[in-house]
């Protein structure tokens, strides 16, 4: 099924954009993995940009853990234990 606007005498289909829309979510996830690999190199040799990303990626991990859960019907948890340095950098 196509979504048609209608304008004047002509019709202008907006679900030509899908494909587009596709292929640019694409494009960010195609440049997203270099640059996540240079983030990830530069924290293991910096001290502190590795402290700034250890402490993401543990809200992350909590946010996933919580939001998962949230989505399951469960109850939050009062703690979460937090990941280890590398998993943290890892994510």
């Amino acid at each position: 099924p196509t979504l048609a606007v209608q304008r004047g005498c002509g019709m202008v289909v907006a679900a030509a954009g899908v494909p587009f829309l596709k292929l640019a979510f694409l494009a960010v996830k195609q440049l997203s993995k270099p640059i996540a690999n240079r983030a990830k190199a530069a924290a293991r040799n910096s001290d502190a940009f590795r402290g700034i990303v250890v402490a993401v990626g543990r809200q992350i991990h909590q946010l996933q853990i919580q939001l998962t859960r949230l989505a399951e019907g469960k109850v939050s948890l009062a703690h979460i234990t937090p990941l280890r340095e590398q998993a943290a950098v890892d994510r």
